[in-house]
């Protein structure tokens, strides 16, 4: 499962690469990404084609392994905070109402789809 998930995330880096959108994290089988943030050229539009990217490459994935997969998307566009806390294990993190809402999006959102807020 693990060399799996670590093949399938590979593949969406690149893709982030080439969208230039910044993976901020993951956290099990999910994984967050930003447009905009070390980044600022990234326009809404750049984020929605990798978000189209992402379905492609989850379904490609899923076709050539016959692994039960699924992808669900959250965008939101807005103002966020960034930055690293904390005294050990210290990550790069999100936070503010933007980012809030893009994981409303997607845990509420329909699997193999992109849901957006009225920001975009």
């Amino acid at each position: 499962m693990v060399e799996s998930l670590d093949s399938l995330f590979s593949e969406i880096d690149t893709a982030a690469t080439e969208h230039n959108v910044e993976k901020i994290k993951t956290i099990g089988d999910c994984y967050m990404a930003a447009g905009g943030v070390t980044a600022p050229n990234v326009t809404p539009e750049r984020v929605i084609e990798f978000a189209k990217e992402l379905l492609v490459i989850v379904n490609k994935f899923k076709d050539a392994t016959g692994f039960p997969v699924n992808v669900r998307i959250g965008i939101s566009y807005g103002q966020v905070i960034s930055g690293v806390i904390g005294k050990s294990k210290k990550t790069f993190d999100l936070w503010g109402e933007t980012v809030n809402l893009a994981s409303r999006m997607e845990s509420t959102g329909l699997a193999g789809r992109i849901q957006v807020t009225e920001s975009l």
